[in-house]
């Protein structure tokens, strides 16, 4: 009895392992799925969510105050007198720094309520980025420098060329040229350096132009010629710069034991296609 209980032990056993095997197998699939479908964590997700609501809702309302107000204005006014007015005056605080305070201004003409709503349109506007701003100081939030750069430091107003600012190229010492960017409600301007960014020339002067190549070309003639150019010479090819060396001319010679190298240097390639080794003895 006990020779023929044990194998039915022995079968139960396997039978519960080779059960047991794919149903883990199974449940460890979906996991792997699970977590190869998940997108990465971003940090701070909804302050960015809210800073992206506010910098729309702060152009829509700023563009909205200027249609409401373009209503008002005569057609020999010029467009920039409104933004011009006393709406924002700056002082400088207790820090040394340029702050902005709204000044209420009284209404007498007879387009006032119109006035009225286009300029508390554009106050809104400006405390909500306003708001936004310290929002993310407060949290230390890391912006990029284009959204940073398109908010007046001054009035908290959105900067948007043609309409509540103006972009005037000018030239710099240092830079080359530089960006003068001027709010138009604060008159507050923002200098950036601009320099000119190299680009690749298709022409044979490059970036030196035609006079400074020229005086470039006549310097090297009067300097030691190049290794590369005299090799070039010796095998009777022309040299890119400097002066040109004949053939048959003494040049730079290298030697490998009793074997004379011919094609080293920056024409290797070249040379070793054009000519051929020439085994010599070495000077005694």
């Amino acid at each position: 009895m006990t020779g023929k209980q044990s194998p039915s032990k022995s079968n139960k056993v396997d039978v519960k392992v080779n059960k047991g095997k794919p149903q883990n197998q199974a449940g460890k699939q979906p996991q792997i799925q699970q977590k190869s479908q998940q997108l990465p964590v971003i940090p701070n997700k909804d302050f960015l969510h809210r800073i992206n609501y506010s910098y729309q809702a702060a152009i829509f309302l700023q563009n909205l105050g200027e249609v409401s107000g373009s209503g008002s204005k005569t057609k020999t006014e010029p467009q920039t007198t409104r933004n011009k007015s006393t709406e924002v005056r700056v002082k400088i605080d207790r820090k040394g720094k340029n702050k902005a305070v709204e000044v209420d201004v009284d209404g007498g003409s007879v387009n006032a309520g119109d006035e009225e709503r286009a300029r508390a349109f554009r106050r809104l506007a400006r405390t909500g980025m306003k708001d936004m701003r310290g929002m993310s100081v407060h949290n230390q939030l890391k912006l990029d420098p284009s959204l940073k750069r398109s908010i007046c430091a001054t009035c908290s107003a959105v900067l948007i060329p043609g309409l509540s600012s103006r972009i005037r190229n000018r030239p710099s010492r240092n830079t080359i040229n530089k960006s003068n960017t001027t709010c138009l409600t604060c008159l507050t301007t923002l200098s950036i350096p601009t320099p000119p960014i190299a680009t690749l020339s298709r022409s044979e002067h490059g970036l030196d132009g035609p006079i400074r190549s020229a005086k470039r070309k006549k310097a090297m003639k009067r300097g030691k010629i190049a290794f590369h150019n005299v090799e070039k010479g010796e095998i009777g090819l022309s040299a890119d710069d400097g002066p040109v060396v004949r053939q048959g001319e003494k040049s730079h010679v290298m030697w490998k034991g009793d074997e004379k190298v011919v094609g080293w240097g920056v024409m290797s390639t070249l040379v070793g296609s054009t000519a051929g080794d020439e085994n010599t003895t070495p000077p005694e």
